[in-house]
C-alpha cells in the first residue's frame, strides 16, 4: 500500500540514507530495550519502527504485541522499563525517549488504552499517487536539507517557541473538541501534529517555499 515508503521518507528528512529497506528498527528483528535506548540517543527526531505483523504463531506474536507495548507506553509516558539485575541492583532505565515514534504495520495494537496512546492512519489501498520522484528528492537528500534549514531558522527563536507551545496547542483542542470524535489523549495528538505542522509552514512562508496555506493553517 505504500505505507513504510511514506514512513521512509518522513525518515529521510533526518538522514538520505533512510530508506524503505534501510530503515532504523525492525519488530521483529529489534528488541524493545534496545528501541527505547535508541530513541532517548537519538532525541527530537522521527524513529520508524517497521513490520508490526501477526504471525499466527501464539508465542511469536504475544512477544510482537509486548515489544509495540513497551515503545509506544515509554513514548507516552516518558519512561522505560525498570527492574532489579541477578544480583539486586537497579537496572533498566536510563534516559527517556524522546523521539517521534512511527509505526507501521499490518495490525492494530490489542487493548483500548493502548490504542489511545496512538494515532492510527490507516491506508485501505494503495496510493494513487507516483512516490517515485520524492523517493529521488529524499535520495539527494533535499529532505535532509530542508530539515537541517528549518532548525537553523528554529534554533534562535526556540525558547518563544517552547514558551508558546501550551497556549497554540490547547487552542487547537478546543477547536478540536467536538467536531472530533476521541478523547483528550487523541486529541491532544492531533493538536500537536497541527502545531508542529503550522511551525514548519512559517519558516516555509519566511523563507519564501510556501504562501498560500501557512496563515490558514496557524
Amino acid at each position: 500500500s505504500g505505507k513504510t515508503l511514506l514512513a521512509a521518507l518522513a525518515q529521510a528528512h533526518y538522514g538520505k540514507s533512510f530508506t524503505e529497506r534501510s530503515l532504523p528498527a525492525s519488530l521483529k528483528y529489534s528488541t524493545a530495550a534496545w528501541m527505547n535506548a535508541a530513541r532517548a540517543a537519538i532525541g527530537a527526531a522521527v524513529f520508524v519502527v517497521d513490520d508490526f505483523l501477526i504471525t499466527g504463531n501464539a508465542a511469536e506474536d504475544a512477544k510482537t504485541m509486548e515489544k509495540v507495548e513497551a515503545i509506544a507506553r515509554a513514548q507516552h509516558n516518558g519512561a522505560t522499563r525498570r527492574g532489579l539485575s541477578r544480583d539486586g541492583s537497579m537496572a533498566g532505565g536510563g534516559a527517556a525517549p524522546r523521539s517521534l515514534l512511527m509505526i507501521t504495520g499490518e495490525v492494530l495494537p490489542r487493548g483500548h488504552s493502548l490504542r489511545t496512546r496512538l494515532l492510527v492512519a490507516e491506508m485501505h489501498n494503495r496510493l494513487a499517487i507516483d512516490l517515485t520522484p520524492h523517493k529521488a528528492l529524499a535520495r539527494s537528500g533535499v529532505y535532509a536539507g530542508t530539515m537541517a534549514a528549518f532548525l537553523v531558522w528554529l534554533a534562535p527563536r526556540l525558547h518563544e517557541v517552547q514558551q508558546g507551545l501550551p497556549e497554540r496547542v490547547a487552542k487547537v483542542i478546543e477547536g478540536l473538541r467536538g467536531n472530533v470524535k476521541g478523547d483528550d489523549r487523541t486529541l491532544l495528538l492531533l493538536a500537536e501534529i497541527a502545531v508542529g505542522t503550522a511551525l514548519f509552514l512559517e519558516f516555509a512562508t519566511d523563507a519564501g517555499l510556501r504562501t498560500d496555506v501557512a496563515a490558514e493553517v496557524k
